[in-house]
């Protein structure tokens, strides 16, 4: 029964990921609790033999109100999607109260982010669990305002765009064949996971070396290339930001991104 539950929980970590909300949502008021939206994604490393402690510990902490999943890629991490609503002032934030209970513990917390951004909040997080072991606190919150694609700015969705535009919308040839969707978030855990991707996405290791291969295609980027995964990493990032509008009539001319906006003083 355990088993079972903490697959039907990863299952609907992978729903959300994708963007499957309402499936998500479906499963999740099964499994209960419900999903909070907006919410903040929370990776906690704990060490491998103290995960059911810590998952133990974050339920308590959360009133069980959490959406807790032992991550399927490492071994020691434990993901958490809590809800954002802010603490009382006398109270302390869910990271620093997982870290103060958690003996050894360390913390990355993402941004609050709609559920459809859970994504995004798990890149967050994860970027910020890297920081937190240099912090005397042992938990660190990722500040969107620090990272590149918000500097670029929305000059930078139009290189954006240019670059993904054969990725985003590419349409299979063949029924059975991998569609945008598919092939984005392929590429994305593989940004993100390398090789271990294949955990992550439940998939044999040639079927994702098959869709890298039809990513690299489509783009002409080889994701095994240093240079060519900062270039799509960022394209995405920049992607999955909000689009600011009202910033001049449609279908004026955009800057060139490799004239102007990766060249200010603010991205250098």
């Amino acid at each position: 029964m355990e088993i079972a539950d903490a697959r039907g929980r990863e299952a609907v970590l992978h729903l959300l990921m994708s963007g499957n909300l309402t499936t998500a949502h479906q499963i999740a008021s099964v499994l209960a609790p419900r999903l909070s939206d907006p919410a903040r994604f929370h990776v906690i490393e704990c060490g491998v033999d103290r995960r059911a402690e810590t998952i133990r510990i974050c339920a308590e902490l959360t009133g069980g109100r959490a959406w807790i999943v032992r991550c399927p890629v490492y071994s020691d991490h434990v993901l958490v999607v809590a809800s954002a609503t802010p603490v009382p002032a006398d109270a302390r934030p869910l990271e620093a109260a997982l870290a103060a209970e958690i003996e050894g513990c360390v913390v990355g917390t993402g941004d609050t982010l709609a559920l459809r951004d859970t994504a995004a909040g798990y890149e967050q997080a994860f970027h910020a669990l890297a920081v937190a072991p240099g912090r005397p606190e042992r938990w660190a919150r990722f500040d969107a305002a620090l990272g590149l694609p918000v500097v670029v700015g929305r000059h930078g969705h139009a290189w954006a765009d240019r670059l993904l535009a054969p990725l985003t919308g590419h349409v299979p040839t063949r029924g059975t064949g991998p569609d945008s969707r598919t092939l984005t978030g392929t590429v994305r855990s593989w940004l993100t996971f390398s090789s271990t991707a294949t955990r992550h996405m439940k998939i044999h290791r040639n079927t994702l070396a098959s869709r890298l291969r039809h990513v690299e295609t489509l783009l002409g980027l080889d994701p095994e290339l240093v240079g060519d995964q900062a270039k799509l990493d960022l394209a995405l990032r920049i992607a999955a930001l909000p689009r600011v509008t009202g910033h001049g009539p449609t279908g004026t001319a955009q800057p060139d991104p490799a004239e102007d906006a990766f060249r200010t003083p603010d991205v250098g």
